[in-house]
């Protein structure tokens, strides 16, 4: 990160803040990379979090579907049903 800082006080991100706006100091700029980059942390974090809870959605209906058929092979087998 700080090479990225260290090229231009003016790159953020790889891209150039338009001249027209007010010059960045070292400080800022490097606050404000480090603020982006948490928020894309944070970003990734949720995405990691939903597929995690969407597996334990998955994983908590193949149980229920695989006791639901263990109960009805045992109903057929005692000729309930």
């Amino acid at each position: 990160m700080s090479l990225k800082a260290c090229c231009h006080p003016q790159a953020v991100r790889g891209k150039f803040v338009p001249i027209s706006k007010k010059t960045l100091t070292m400080e800022e700029l490097l606050k404000d990379m480090i603020k982006n980059t948490q928020y894309e942390c944070e970003e990734e974090h949720r995405k990691i979090i939903s597929a995690v809870n969407g597996m334990a959605g998955i994983h908590i209906i193949e149980v229920i579907v695989d006791t639901l058929v263990i109960f009805l092979l045992t109903c057929f087998e005692l000729n309930v049903i």
